[in-house]
């Protein structure tokens, strides 16, 4: 568990959304390019998450199509919005979610679980 964690202290209140492919970057053997090393792991299944290639570039039509998912708001990830725990995890990994509903914006029950005992856990940790 790491000490500077943002799945506590609802860090992440106003922020909705992964940083894949706005601050983080996956660059494969082949040269493809992903929006972070999860979803490149997730490329022969699903391809269109290749963003560009290191040969030919980003292809804007494919980051764009990234964004409106990696950072959809809370309007659009409609699971989210009840969510007592969505202020510690702006709405999900988008290859957990992709990996078990096959929906980059629906994050499984037990992801949602999860991030819900970090706080306490964090604070015995750390705090």
């Amino acid at each position: 568990m790491y000490r500077s964690s943002e799945h506590v202290d609802g860090i992440l209140a106003d922020c909705w959304g992964c940083k894949a492919g706005l601050n983080n970057l996956a660059f494969m053997p082949n040269g493809n390019i992903a929006g972070c090393s999860s979803l490149a792991m997730l490329t022969n299944i699903f391809p269109e998450l290749i963003i560009g290639n290191i040969e030919s570039g980003i292809d804007e039509v494919a980051l764009q199509n990234l964004f409106s998912n990696s950072q959809a708001n809370e309007d659009k990830r409609s699971s989210c919005i009840e969510c007592n725990t969505k202020n510690n995890c702006a709405g999900g990994c988008m290859a957990i979610n992709l990996t078990t509903s096959k929906y980059p914006l629906m994050p499984p029950k037990f992801y949602c679980e999860i991030i819900s005992t970090l706080s306490a856990e964090w604070h015995t940790a750390w705090g």
